[in-house]
């Protein structure tokens, strides 16, 4: 959709604490009913990062209708300052209520607990532009040791008899680090005094092993993501193997956007495969070590692997087998070890390229425990972040096509060329239970899809990297820069604490040594390079003024939500001339603007303004493939994220 919204939770932090209206902290105002129990809601412990952690939720309510919220948070002292706000579905439809922000679930209210100086509770109501604060007196803070407890009369929400809830925890800056739950929300009835039983999906294998009818009944496993199958090749790759070769006998369930508040995401996601949370999950080798199994490390020692043959090598060799078994200790068996980008050294307030620009610096990472040792072996440290925090460290290790996906070459100086950290290889797990309810044909029809994917998936890393380099040279913004022999040498040499640390264990010695062997016969790794840019002197096939018109059915089919349809839905026009392009939805007035390229058959769109200002993010790219047909222009999803209303239906010139 050619909308953006505005992130959800940071509108959230803005209400809350500019909004200085209402309840007081009086503890009398939501003392719960005598022998009441509450119903407990539990999150991942750790996954906020050192902020304020949402660990528990226990929610009672009183026959007179006082519905208490005792939110249990880690890292909290008497003095902690924070925001915690509890999003309501009070009529249980998450197909009704706020649309206004991604990930909404069908909110209709906010509760938001204030924790200051003087803790207060406010209360939003859903409208249709987004959040409404309400007068309404009801809503009661206090502290805890461990948090805080928030009651409200249920009058104040609509009457609710049952609803669903989810906690966003704010911090000191936009943007939201944690959410109880990760995705999706949790279920309270008054009458029931706890959540409504749900009837539990017929998953797993062990209903046709026991003599069910396997051939009309497909086995269906739950796989977690963190990111979006329409930008993630690793998952979508694996995914249409397993579709391809169980012939619809064995499906996957996956879940996107999982655990995308989280800035430990990983870690958390191999937690909710350990607790059967989830069935599967695709999680990076980088977050092992964190949850306790160090057989993933040598693949992250530091400038060791520094291409994609290399590593294709090394993941194509039995060394793997042994990395996997690693995590058999955590109650899951692994299924493969698939290749990754190559993260290379991100200068945001200096170039990268020798010992001594490390020293002192706060490299952004991703947690794991061979990133942080290799910054501090190289005079820095490393903290997690979001991406609206690039600009706050001074550098990072990033691959070409994070880097373009999330525009953050506009905050850096320098991209050192010639050096590789190390790669980023994805695992793929399940937890024993359910691999142990699989028959022997479906645990290695799995493995067989992941063998399927990793060539294809190679190939198409290798294209992205070379796709967004080229995009980032066009753009012009960070610089290329090399190191040279002698402080490439000087690296290597000042991480060597980080190798006689990992060598402590001896199958990481063992592995490293015979990684190391694995190079023999390889080519040297070739520095990033920006080719001579191509100056375009005539128009392209593409310049003029398109037309679509597009259905509700076409968009929804592309996943859009309610709202989304009711802006684009209707006539649309697109113009390309001389490198800008302008697209102008007809039923909202919406315009966006910004700069396109032509390479072939693919196009590119740079996104530079648009009106309203908060509908879409500046600087984000989209790719698509394009092609002509009885004289209408088609597009098609290239790599990574596009705009649905751009590719549901052909378009057709108007002048």
């Amino acid at each position: 959709m050619l909308t953006r919204a505005r992130p959800a939770a940071v509108v959230a932090l803005l209400i809350a604490v500019l909004v200085g209206c209402g309840g007081s902290s009086d503890d009398s105002q939501h003392e719960k009913e005598p022998g009441a129990s509450p119903a407990p809601y539990r999150d991942v412990v750790g996954d906020g990062g050192s902020l304020p952690d949402i660990r528990r939720v226990e929610v009672t309510s009183t026959p007179a209708g006082r519905i208490s919220f005792d939110v249990n948070l880690g890292h909290f002292t008497a003095r902690t300052k924070t925001v915690v706000d509890l999003w309501l579905d009070t009529d249980a439809n998450p197909e009704s209520g706020n649309s206004s922000f991604p990930g909404a679930d069908g909110a209709d209210y906010m509760v938001s607990a204030v924790l200051g100086a003087e803790p207060r509770g406010d209360l939003a109501k859903s409208s249709s532009n987004g959040w409404t604060m309400t007068t309404a007196p009801t809503p009661r803070v206090s502290r805890t040791p461990t948090g805080f407890t928030i009651s409200i009369d249920r009058r104040d929400l609509g009457n609710t008899k049952e609803f669903n809830f989810f906690a966003v925890r704010g911090g000191n800056a936009p943007g939201f680090p944690d959410r109880a739950p990760g995705l999706g929300t949790y279920n309270y009835s008054l009458a029931l005094g706890g959540p409504r039983p749900v009837e539990g999906r017929e998953v797993r294998g062990g209903a046709d092993k026991a003599g069910g009818d396997e051939g009309r009944k497909p086995v269906v496993l739950t796989l977690a993501n963190r990111d979006y199958l329409q930008s993630d090749p690793t998952a979508a790759s694996f995914l249409a193997a397993v579709e391809r070769l169980s012939g619809g006998s064995l499906e996957l369930d996956v879940t996107e956007g999982w655990r995308s508040y989280d800035l430990n995401y990983e870690r958390a996601t191999i937690t909710d495969v350990i607790h059967h949370d989830f069935d599967l999950a695709l999680v990076g080798a980088r977050a092992w070590d964190d949850a306790g199994v160090t057989s993933f490390r040598a693949l992250l020692a530091p400038f060791l692997i520094d291409s994609f043959e290399y590593q294709q090598r090394v993941l194509e060799s039995p060394l793997v087998d042994r990395m996997l078994a690693g995590v058999e200790a955590r109650g899951v068996v692994g299924l493969a070890v698939l290749p990754g980008v190559l993260r290379r050294p991100l200068g945001v307030s200096r170039a990268l390229v020798a010992p001594r620009d490390y020293e002192k610096a706060v490299m952004a990472i991703r947690p794991g425990g061979v990133a942080r040792a290799t910054f501090r072996a190289l005079g820095g440290s490393s903290s997690s972040f979001r991406p609206d925090q690039i600009a706050l460290f001074e550098g990072s290790e990033l691959d070409v096509t994070t880097i373009l996906n999330n525009r953050y070459d506009l905050h850096a100086r320098a991209l050192t060329a010639n050096v590789v950290l190390w790669p980023r290889p994805t695992t793929l797990v399940i937890n024993r239970r359910a691999f142990d309810a699989l028959t022997p044909e479906q645990q290695e029809l799995l493995r067989d899809a992941a063998r399927e994917t990793f060539e294809p998936l190679l190939e198409t890393l290798r294209s992205e990297e070379e796709h967004s380099l080229a995009a980032l040279c066009q753009e012009g913004r960070v610089a290329l820069v090399n190191a040279s022999s002698a402080e490439r040498a000087a690296l290597r040499k000042t991480v060597q604490p980080v190798y006689d640390e990992l060598e402590r264990d001896s199958l990481t010695r063992e592995l490293i040594a015979e990684i190391d062997e694995l190079r023999r016969g390889l080519p040297s790794s070739r520095p990033l390079r920006c080719e001579k840019a191509r100056t375009r002197t005539a128009p392209t096939r593409l310049d003029g003024v398109w037309r679509a018109d597009l259905s509700a059915e076409s968009l929804a089919a592309a996943g859009a939500s309610k709202q989304e349809i009711e802006l684009v839905e209707g006539p649309m026009t697109l113009e390309l001339e001389a490198g800008r392009w302008t697209a102008r939805m007809t039923r909202s007035g919406r315009v966006f603007r910004g700069s396109y390229g032509v390479n072939g058959n693919a196009l590119r769109l740079v996104v530079a303004s648009c009106s309203p200002p908060d509908a879409c993010m500046n600087g984000q790219v989209t790719e698509y493939r394009w092609s002509f047909y009885r004289g209408k222009l088609s597009l098609s999803r290239s790599r990574g994220y596009v705009y649905p209303a751009l590719v549901v239906e052909p378009w057709r010139r108007a002048r």
